[in-house]
């Protein structure tokens, strides 16, 4: 399962990829809204964990 993460706080960015990615899955991230709208509609992902308040570009 390919989970991407976009959080621009590193220390929640960091809980939120450590905790799935040592249980196996494969964890990509985003630090803002911009690129992980890029990485959203250019790579396949089973899931999207996706902060509401992100610069560039929020949900």
């Amino acid at each position: 399962m390919r989970i991407l993460v976009v959080e621009d706080n590193p220390d929640i960015l960091s809980s939120l990829i450590d905790y799935p990615g040592a249980r196996g899955y494969i964890v990509d991230s985003a630090r803002d809204g911009l690129s992980g709208l890029h990485k959203a509609v250019t790579e396949p992902f089973d899931l999207l964990i996706l902060d509401i308040m992100l610069p560039g570009l929020d949900a």
